[in-house]
């Protein structure tokens, strides 16, 4: 089992690549035009194994489906949009604080439902966002107050997501039409925005396929590696190793953008990293004790 949480870093390293490849597109297209031709990419591909698995393609949770849609179509609009005004790395960090956000929306749960504070999950989810402000600060390299905004965004609809997923998982809704209904919402919002903005869409040619394929590519094996590190894998150990997405794009920043992170901002991805990695295996463990009760 612990060997194959290693699919949550495959995942990782292929979501950088997302990232990596949407970012030399917003030289060219919109943001909203990289959500289409990724969705479309993904689309094509879930299709082709719902059919070859003979999932249904109708749903008994429209509804459940449209919330988590809804987010993660706008979460990666806003990621895009950042990426475009921000370094890789920082963008990345940012993003990762989505987890945090999640903790929010968990300890609030918890507190509704009468349960105790958990305030060691508290000050470590504290100390994360503490070290978002380290990243985000004002005369940091590559700072960008509308592109923190649109990262911190897209922070929140990512924590959204988390939460609209682990409402499908209750209803033991099929990992594939989840996957499907998301890219099927990516083609429609993409186009739909694409198609009434004043620019519309921009010409693709051979220079611009290669990019729009690997955000789409990387984008359908990053989902599948994750949902391997799921299924097969220690929760615990996935929790941690997701947060690794920070160093590779921080690395791919350095290698591929020339960016070069500040000791504030490297300490700053390293506060979220520990602390986002620790309040995910807290809660984990936190779930499990209420199970047990």
């Amino acid at each position: 089992m612990a060997l194959r949480s290693l699919w949550m870093l495959a995942a990782c390293f292929f979501f950088m690549l997302m990232a990596l490849f949407a970012k030399i597109c917003t030289g060219h297209f919109s943001a909203w035009e990289v959500v289409f031709y990724r969705s479309l990419v993904g689309l094509v591909f879930m299709t082709a194994v719902m059919v070859r698995k003979k999932v249904a393609f109708g749903t008994r949770y429209p509804l459940s489906h449209l919330k988590r849609c809804a987010a993660g179509t706008l979460c990666f609009a806003l990621e895009v949009l950042a990426l475009k005004l921000l370094p890789l790395g920082l963008a990345q960090s940012i993003s990762y604080s989505s987890a945090l956000i999640f903790i929010v929306f968990f300890i609030v749960s918890s507190r509704a439902r009468r349960r105790p504070v958990e305030w060691p999950l508290v000050a470590v989810t504290a100390a994360g966002f503490g070290g978002v402000l380290l990243i985000a600060r004002p005369g940091a390299s590559g700072f960008d107050p509308a592109g923190v905004a649109l990262g911190l965004g897209a922070a929140f609809c990512g924590a959204c997501v988390s939460w609209s997923l682990r409402e499908l998982a209750t209803h033991k809704e099929s990992r594939e039409r989840t996957v499907f209904y998301f890219m099927l919402a990516g083609v429609l919002a993409g186009f739909a925005a694409t198609a009434v903005s004043s620019e519309g869409f921009h010409a693709v040619t051979l220079q611009h396929l290669a990019p729009l394929l690997g955000v789409g590519v990387s984008a359908v094996i990053a989902q599948i590696a994750m949902t391997y590190a799921w299924t097969y894998g220690h929760p615990i150990l996935n929790s941690i190793y997701d947060f690794s997405g920070i160093l590779f794009a921080t690395l791919a920043g350095i290698l591929f953008f020339g960016e070069s992170p500040d000791l504030f901002s490297m300490a700053g991805m390293a506060v979220v990293f520990a602390s986002g990695a620790a309040a995910s295996v807290m809660r984990l463990l936190s779930e499990r004790r209420s199970a047990g009760a």
